[in-house]
């Protein structure tokens, strides 16, 4: 029987809807969510417990403090020049290694619960993030020195105006572009790229209104509290740029889909024949693939479609025809399919990690431990999948990469909800330029404290910063 020509009744779905509910994309690791037991019957925490979440928070607290330094870094290039700003780049790269270190050792420590074994490498992975922490922390006295904020702020004001109405063009002309890319592809291909442009929309009027306080504010004002202005200007706009070019990088990557989508059916009707002709008896797995691709071509046919969708039913269903002929087909057969697959497989892939990437980084202020440990993951299994001479290996390590770092998406995606609808119970008086702020990561809570603004150094010193809201601020 031909792939795709099983006769369907009522309207063609993609065969996933039929699977179990979690799968790959799950959003928490249940172990965990049973572990976790409500807030109005919260026990004591037995003591590896409380050394399991020490460390997690630890690692989730590195991460950030090493985002924020490598960020500031990057305006402190502008203000101080290459050469002075090049010193702090080993503390940056000690950091980065501990970090790393930190997250293996947690990683590993998950693979063995409750042994003596998953105490040491919690310990270990504590360790790892003070020496980070450390490394970081010592550098901040010379970078303090060196850019000096408090007395910087009429050098810097000037040069911050310019660079929030590069970024307001930008916004805009990306609203134009996004608007235009809907008579191509469905909101459901767009959703992500909308959110993106949202929340650069939001993260650039908390800049401004930063900004409008630093030009037009009272001079005893912006003398007191100036310095923590200019760093939330900075940090927005870094966080602003992250989102814009991941929104101009959207039709590229949807068009990488549909490359991929491509590939993976022809490669299926391959399959499908290879099978045919080797006397496979036909079963579940080839009513699957034949549901898949009749879904897909009835989608191309429609011009309305996701291909990132498409391109992971299809990715699927291929991959589960491969594993049926495993037994049976030859080598080379199996080597042909992985070359044919490769090139578009390494494509999507690293535009998935970098998408990924700028989740995790843009929604610092909420995203948890597990996504950032599956980015970290799917770093490492793309770079050495990259890197393999044998195509079929290769071609593995892309894939779990690739759903690696889908997963982490997700869970950041679920993260930013979980937080938005947290704050806004907490919150009494809500404002979405504020909020954003602290998704992004520029505006720090400190409690009763009030807040700061995020700056170069370890969990304990980027928060040194302390700042005044501009809504508390507002130019008379």
């Amino acid at each position: 029987m031909a792939l795709g020509a099983r006769s369907r009744n009522g309207p063609r779905r993609w065969p996933w809807s039929r699977r179990a509910s979690g799968g790959p994309a799950a959003s928490a690791d249940p172990a965990v969510e049973a572990a976790t037991p409500a807030h109005d019957a919260m026990p004591p925490l037995d003591p590896r417990t409380a050394l399991r979440l020490r460390a997690e928070a630890s690692v989730v607290d590195l991460d950030d403090a090493l985002r924020a330094s490598v960020d500031e870094l990057a305006w402190a290039r502008r203000q101080l020049g290459d050469t002075t700003a090049t010193s702090f780049d080993p503390a940056l790269t000690g950091a980065g290694a501990a970090l790393a270190g930190a997250m293996t050792a947690l990683d590993a420590a998950r693979a063995v619960p409750d042994t003596e074994e998953e105490a040491e490498l919690l310990t270990a992975t504590l360790a790892e993030c003070r020496t980070g922490a450390h490394l970081l922390d010592e550098a901040v006295p010379e970078l303090d020195a060196l850019r000096d904020l408090r007395h910087a702020v009429a050098a810097l004001r000037p040069e911050l105006v310019p660079e929030l109405a590069r970024a307001d063009a930008r916004a805009t002309e990306a609203s134009g572009r996004v608007t235009a890319l809907g008579d191509r592809w469905p909101p459901g291909g767009l959703a992500g790229a909308q959110l993106h442009l949202h929340r650069a929309h939001q993260g650039l009027a908390f800049a401004g209104a930063c900004m409008a306080v630093l030009e037009r504010g009272p001079t005893a004002t912006v003398a007191a509290h100036g310095a923590g202005l200019v760093r939330l200007v900075e940090a927005s706009l870094t966080q602003v740029d992250r989102l814009l070019d991941q929104v101009e990088r959207a039709p590229g990557a949807l068009e990488l889909a549909e490359r991929a989508s491509d590939a993976l059916l022809a490669q299926a009707r391959v399959d499908r024949a290879e099978a045919e002709r080797l006397g496979v008896e036909p079963g579940r797995t080839w009513h699957f693939a034949d549901d898949t691709v009749e879904w897909a071509l009835g989608e191309i046919s429609s011009q309305q479609f996701d291909p990132v969708t498409m391109r992971r039913a299809l990715e699927e269903s291929e991959s589960a025809l491969h594993a049926a002929l495993t037994e049976v087909r030859t080598p080379d057969a199996a080597r042909r399919r992985a070359e044919a697959l490769l090139p578009t497989a390494a494509e999507t892939a690293g535009a998935l990690l970098h998408a990924a990437e700028v989740l995790v980084r843009t929604r610092c202020g909420a995203v948890g431990v597990e996504a950032r440990i599956r980015l970290a993951e799917a770093h490492r299994l793309f770079e050495a999948g990259r890197r393999l001479e044998d195509p079929e290996a290769g071609l593995d390590l892309l894939q779990r990469a690739d759903r690696l770092a889908e997963q982490a998406a997700t869970l950041a995606q679920q993260d930013e909800a979980s937080h938005r609808d947290s704050r806004r119970r907490e919150m009494a008086g809500w404002d979405s330029a504020r909020e954003t702020a602290i998704l992004l990561g520029a505006l720090v809570p400190l409690g009763a404290s009030g807040w700061a603004a995020v700056r170069f150094g370890g969990p304990g010193t980027r928060t040194r910063l302390h700042c005044v809201l501009p809504s508390d601020l507002a130019p008379a």
